[in-house]
């Protein structure tokens, strides 16, 4: 028998969830407190209640998996238009990173993330997170993954409040820096790199809708942003959407392209970024794509 304890938010700002409604095309409309007391309708609380059952069927199968009988934390981290985050914290200190779909998007959604980011990971593991178990439960509208959890892991954005590229950092309270451009640039940088580098030579395939800004990033340890192999060394890919076939000079223009144009919402007509906050200069598209190439070459080899 597993004893379940629910955190407040993992940031310390407030204990709020954000469900994401079919009925408003996946606006963030519902706002719960971590107690079941709702703030909307009767059928917003209805899927926060499914939410939590789902959460608490996958920590038993984790529980059973590791033949444990033991005391859990799980306290929510995140949300955003596609997903819930939450970390869960054994009676050991171990930590693990559960996410789930929000109920305005299908589960097989969440499937393909994380069939992309094994992927990856079998292709070069420094630059993505680890995925660990998928999840399917009786609820047939969720489905749920484990990754490794990155403790005070900081998200690259484009804030339009702030009007400039940053990280949104949870400690000691979660909030946006924003960067000079230099700084920024060193991230743009990296990421352009990291999509060069996961471009699949053997399938013709590279990375696809991509959320440079606040969705599909994080930074993965004390990075120091003065330096451009720290910062290159802490991001980590965290939600690959699909992958589009092109050969690899059309996907290396086309990059070229699509990030030197500001997209602060997403951009369906776009192929790989859909979504950058504010466009990339061309000197640092091309800086990413050179040392993306030399990343590549060191994984061959």
């Amino acid at each position: 028998m597993i004893r379940l304890n629910w955190g407040p938010h993992e940031f310390g700002q407030d204990s709020f969830w954000y469900i994401a409604l079919p009925q408003y095309g996946g606006d963030i409309r519902a706002q719960f407190e971590a107690s079941h007391e709702s703030h909307d309708e009767e059928e917003t609380t209805d899927l926060y209640l499914r939410v939590r059952k789902t959460l608490n069927d996958v920590v038993a199968l984790i529980a059973a998996e590791k033949d444990e009988s033991t005391h859990y934390n799980l306290s929510f981290v995140n949300y955003g238009s596609e997903a819930l985050i939450f970390r869960l914290m054994s009676l050991t200190g171990e930590l693990t990173t559960i996410v789930i779909n929000q109920p305005c998007q299908p589960p097989e959604k969440l499937i393909t993330k994380f069939e992309g980011l094994k992927r990856l990971h079998a292709q070069d593991h420094r630059f993505v997170i680890r995925p660990d178990t998928l999840y399917s439960t009786s609820d047939a509208d969720f489905n749920a993954y484990t990754a490794e959890y990155f403790p005070s892991a900081k998200c690259p954005a484009y804030s339009d409040q702030h009007q400039s590229f940053g990280i949104y950092d949870p400690d000691p309270k979660y909030r946006f820096i924003p960067f000079s451009k230099e700084r920024a640039d060193r991230i743009k940088t990296s990421q352009i790199a990291v999509l060069v580098n996961y471009y699949d030579e053997e399938r013709q395939q590279g990375l696809g809708s991509v959320y440079a800004s606040g969705s599909d990033f994080l930074l993965a340890e004390e990075v120091k942003f003065d330096d451009p192999d720290s910062v290159l060394n802490s991001l980590r890919l965290i939600s690959p959407r699909g992958f589009i076939s092109i050969p690899r000079d059309e996907y290396l223009e086309l990059l070229r392209e699509e990030f030197s144009t500001g997209n602060k919402k997403i951009n369906p007509n776009f192929q790989i970024n859909q979504k950058n906050g504010e466009a990339f200069p061309l000197d640092v598209i091309d800086t990413g794509i050179a040392l993306g190439a030399k990343l590549a070459q060191e994984r061959i080899l």
